[in-house]
């Protein structure tokens, strides 16, 4: 068992900061980990053309930030995939601010319902549970840190809120591969 480890957030914000790109790492992780579960299948090239449209206007992207993005979207791949369930969302490290890691992630799911989206998926042709899911992640990047409350306390209910969220793309990831599978496989019979 080889742990991945996900690159470091700090980096990669310098890199897209440099590049004058205003996205978060949480941002584009959480998009292209929505277009794997969408369905973007590895082999097609149309997910950066995809990413360019969804954060620069559709110009291409230099190439340090570029390759920062293809290692996300593979590591991306290779967790969602594993039978290990060890999918982990690209958050800003432990020491920033509580209302940075809330925002990065509301940034993250935002991005994320977005990445499934622009795959096309049908809401037809997915599960009660599929729509549930996807609904409660619109639910929950509404979410925000309220100043006036305990900050210990909303930085416990924020690690739950992140938790799910990371369980929820995991079962989507399955549950969408799924269907599609049941889909491939119990093509409609025409008379």
């Amino acid at each position: 068992m080889t742990k991945t480890i996900l690159p470091d957030y700090n980096k990669i914000s310098s890199a897209f900061h440099s590049d004058n790109l205003a996205v978060t790492p949480s941002e584009i992780q959480g998009f292209l980990s929505g277009m794997l579960c969408g369905g973007l299948k590895m082999e097609q090239s149309t997910w950066t053309q995809l990413l360019y449209d969804y954060t620069n206007d559709g110009s291409p992207w230099p190439i340090c930030s570029k390759e920062y993005a293809e290692i996300c979207l593979n590591i991306a791949k290779t967790q969602l995939s594993s039978t290990e369930m060890n999918f982990e969302l690209l958050m800003p490290p432990q020491e920033s601010a509580l209302i940075d890691k809330a925002q990065a992630l509301s940034d993250w799911t935002n991005a994320f319902i977005s990445g499934i989206g622009l795959m096309g998926l049908d809401s037809k042709k997915i599960s009660t549970q599929t729509r549930e899911i996807i609904s409660d992640l619109a639910e929950i990047a509404q979410l925000g840190i309220d100043e006036e409350e305990s900050m210990e306390e909303q930085l416990k209910f924020l690690i739950d809120i992140k938790e799910h969220v990371r369980i929820c793309a995991m079962s989507l990831y399955l549950a969408m591969h799924f269907d599609n599978l049941e889909n491939e496989n119990n093509p409609s019979t025409l008379h």
